[in-house]
This record gives structure tokens, sequence and C-alpha cells, in this order.
């Protein structure tokens, strides 16, 4: 029994400290997935500050190629992690019989937990330890898998405007993370470790996968030396006969660049980068919490495989970074001229983007000579916000957009080839519209940051974006929400100001509100009025 709550039934895994037992929630009568450091390591309060840092940074996650936490405590004195119960298998134990993959099934794994680390980029995490034992694949029916990425127990915070998810586990000179997947400046003990370092693995991990066998092999020190100083071997030599062989060389070439600087910036880059390489490899429809991809082939999971939730094996280390002896070569890679320390992986601030034009006043709109009456001044506001709030799709719909407005208006979500459409489109004809859609389609989904990222793509593009209804109702309801609240409030206060107003007090008519959620619109209702009463 574990807290009187928890009876652990049958041991997963163990590995890096802790082992993962098959448990069930008494109070629920619900199998979970827990998580236990191992009894040797109990008194290791370096652990013990890692099991509260996967946590914390798996606690802050919401997203479904994540998998998720529901609770977290200390049970005489070994803390535990409690996480859904996943069925499937790992990429480890799946590579060990299929590999290499079919181009298509090696694109919808990177393509899923690319979309997983782009969310913790947004939020400020780096995962760090990017390997095939933290990739899961859940099988959904025969023909589809559904990634969920796992342990975030070496992941920290990179935005520098947050706070921090705890201390520094490693003293100055360590190395922490798996040798075949590590970037560089994990390797050279850097401190400027960010999204970056996630790329890069992933560019390992899906050559890899399309290569079946990894591109740096030998002892530790071997694979160090190899990350620090040998470039990614061509996948072609491997594959010779591999669709778009050159461009995808050249993805995988940025991707594992050994100057964090000459790579994508985060994962979202790298994301877009192949989707732009095989639009056609991915899958076309299905709903954003359930979405999955399409292997052209019964997934065959190995037999008896077992449930799994949390990284609990494969090899992961903490050793000097002077043993690896390649001193001068570290001075060399790291001492050098100094990169920006952020990858450019936080979200656009609110307050870096083109201001609002300001509404006219009544003492615009009212002739010089002539001061404003009561009634001057009401009809003038209205005016003033109709005009603010002009949609952006009154002059009608371009025929390349009509079918995704037409799906969305159905409350239907839309495909990856109608995403590759609106982003085609916005790219062709400079039509900020597509990015709208962008935003509403994700929003609808349950991807609240990237729908809010589009949302202020979009006005940055074409500050008129902001007449679009569904731009200003969905920013109203991403004002509630703890992943997006600030951003969207700020972007509220800042893009709209008092013509948000009336949609704001329609919000608040609504009987079934949380009282949290209440309580900040109210706040925000307060501060529009107070901007609107500054004004006049």
């Amino acid at each position: 029994m574990l807290d009187e709550r928890y009876r652990l039934d049958e041991e997963l895994g163990a590995g890096g400290g802790g082992a993962v037992y098959r448990a069930r929630h008494l109070g629920l009568d619900k199998d979970v997935a827990v998580k236990l450091l191992l009894d040797e390591h109990a008194g290791d309060p370096a652990l013990k500050r890692r099991f509260e840092r996967e946590a914390r940074a798996t606690a802050a996650l919401s997203h479904p190629h994540i998998v998720g936490m529901s609770d977290f405590g200390i049970a005489d004195g070994r803390p535990y992690l409690v996480m859904e119960l996943l069925q499937g298998t790992d990429l480890y134990e799946y590579l060990a019989q299929h590999k290499p993959l079919p181009v298509a099934t090696a694109l919808a794994i990177a393509e899923q937990t690319l979309e997983a680390l782009a969310y913790a980029h947004e939020q400020g995490l780096v995962h760090r330890d990017l390997k095939p034992q933290n990739i899961y694949m859940q099988a959904v029916s025969g023909r589809e898998i559904h990634v969920r990425v796992l342990d975030f127990g070496l992941a920290k915070f990179v935005d520098a405007d947050r706070k921090t998810i705890g201390p520094a586990l490693t003293q100055s000179g360590m190395v922490l993370g798996t040798p075949a997947y590590m970037s560089p400046e994990q390797i050279g003990a850097s401190a400027r470790v960010d999204a970056r370092a996630d790329v890069y693995s992933l560019g390992i991990l899906l050559y890899e996968m399309l290569a079946g066998e990894r591109p740096f092999g030998g002892s530790p020190m071997d694979i160090a030396r190899q990350h620090l100083m040998q470039p990614l071997p061509k996948v072609t030599a491997a594959r010779p006969k591999l669709e778009h062989g050159a461009a995808l060389e050249a993805v995988l070439a940025r991707a594992t660049a050994k100057e964090p600087a000459a790579r994508f910036a985060n994962a979202s880059e790298m994301l877009e980068a192949l989707r732009a390489l095989y639009p056609d490899a991915r899958m076309s429809g299905g709903s954003v919490m359930t979405r999955r991809a399409s292997l052209g082939g019964a997934l065959e999971m190995p037999k008896n495989a077992p449930p799994r939730a949390g990284g609990a094996s494969g090899l992961r280390v903490a050793v000097p970074a002077a043993a690896l002896a390649l001193g001068g070569l570290l001075f060399w890679m790291f001492a050098g001229p100094k990169t920006e320390e952020s990858g450019g992986d936080r979200p656009k601030a609110v307050a870096q983007q083109a201001a609002p034009t300001p509404a006219p006043t009544a003492a615009t709109a009212a002739s010089a000579d002539e001061a404003p009456t009561a009634e001057t001044q009401a009809r003038t506001d209205t005016t003033a916000a109709e005009r603010a709030l002009a949609d952006p799709w009154a002059q009608g719909i371009p025929a390349a957009l009509e079918p995704i407005v037409s799906r969305l208006d159905r409350g239907r979500d839309i495909s990856s080839r109608m995403e590759a459409k609106l982003r085609s489109h916005h790219r062709s004809e400079s039509d900020a519209r597509a990015l709208l859609l962008l935003g509403r389609a994700y929003v609808a989904r349950g991807w609240r940051p990237d729908g809010l990222e589009k949302y202020l793509e979009a006005y940055e593009a074409d500050p008129a974006m902001r007449g679009d209804p569904h731009m200003l109702e969905d920013l109203i309801g991403l004002a509630a929400h703890s992943a997006t609240g600030r951003t969207a409030r700020t972007a509220l206060q800042e893009i709209y100001g008092p013509s948000a107003l009336p949609a704001l007090r329609e919000r608040l008519k609504s009987a079934d509100l949380a009282r949290s959620d209440r309580a900040t619109y109210e706040r925000l209702l307060q501060t529009l009025q107070a901007a609107q009463k500054s004004v006049r």
C-alpha cells in the first residue's frame, strides 16, 4: 500500500533511480501507473528534487501527446508520481523489431513528438532527455498509433520571465542526459541549454528511425566525441531510395547542427519544415484530442508488451564533463563567440505586436467648434467600436478557404491537408485570414497556446484581423485559462480595449461560469471600463 490510497500490484520497469508500478487507486477503483523512488535512493536529496521537478513539470503540461499526471506525494520519505496507465510499447522496443521504419511511420512518430515538444517549448519547458524509451506508442486501433512523450524529469524552464521549477540538480561541470541522443551543449555541460537541445535529440531519433541504426556508436566517450566533432552521417547512405532524400538530409543536418544558433529555433520550426517536405504523409482528420498518425500498416506490438507510464529504462548518466577527456575541444566548441541564450522558442509577447489603430474619439468625430453632447458621444463610441471591429470576412471568403470555413462553421475539425493549405495560402497570398482559421481550429481542438499564438500572428500580420468575431470570443475564453490567461488578457486590453466590453458582458451573463472564471472576467471588465473612462 502507498499513502493509504494506492495498491501497488506489479512492477512494470525500473531505471534512473525509480521504478514504475501498475497500481490501483482504491478511492476511484481505477488502474494507474505509479513512479516511486527506489529504496536505495530514498536518502538522495538530488533524486528527490528530480522527482519533484518531474512532478511540477508534468503537472504544468496538458497536451494529447504528453502523458498526464494526476497526483504527487511523499510516503515514508519516498516521493512518488501518479500517471495514467498506457497500453502499447515504447519506441525502443518497437525499433528493436521493425527498424528501419517506413517513411510514413517515422514521420508520424516525429510529427506527434514535435507537437508535444512545441507545446512544452511554448510553456518555457525543455525536455532534455529525449530517447526512444521516452516516446511511447499507444495502440489506438489496428492501423493507428498515438504518441505520448514521457519523463520530464530533466526538464527545466528556460523562459526568463517564469519562475524556475526547482534548483539546479547538477553541479557545475556535470553532464545530465542520455549520451546517444545528447546535444553538444549538454555534453559540454553548458548553461545555454534551451529548446534547440530537444531539436537536436529529435533529429538523432528521426535519423535512427529512418536509417535503422544510431548515427554514432561506441563507448559513451566515443559517442560524446562524435556528437561534438562529427556531422550527422547521410541517411541516404543507409537508404539510397529515400523519397525527397536530399531535402530530408538538409532538414536533418539543420536539426543536428553542432552550434545551437544554426538549428531550428524550436520544435515548431522543425515541425513546419517536415510538414512542408512531406505534406501527403500525414493523417487526414480526427479531433486534436485523439489525433493519430496513419502508419500505412498494422502496428505490431511486441508480445505481452506491458503497460507503461513515465520513463523508467535506458542509460542516463550524470558524470563529470572532465571525464570525457575533451577539455580543449570543449573550450573550442563552447568558449567561442556566444550565441543568444534564448532559442527563439518563447511565445510572442503581445507588447511586441503592432499597436492597434486608436479608435476615433468624440473629439475627432465632432467639429472643432462644437462640444460633443451625450448623444453624440454615445453615437461616436458605437461607430468607433464598429470601425475597430470591422469583420475581415465581410467582403467575402476566398474560394480556397470556403471549404475550411464551412467545416469550422459546422463544428468540424480540419484535416492536416487543410492546415497545409492554410499555411500555403497565407504565404502565397499574404492573407492573414488563413492564420485566423488556424487559430480558430486549434482553440476548438483544445490546443489553447497554439490557437492564441496563431491569433496573435494574424493580428501582427494585419491589425484588421481583430474584427474577426471568433478571435474576440476565443480570446475571452482563453483569458480565463491558466495556460493562456495572462497573455490573452493582455491581448484583449492592447488589441481591443473598451471595444471588447460588449462581448465580455455577454460572457458574464452565462449562468454556468465557474466562480474563478467569473472573477477573472469581472476584473478584466473593470480594467477595460477604466480604460474607457480614461479615453473619454
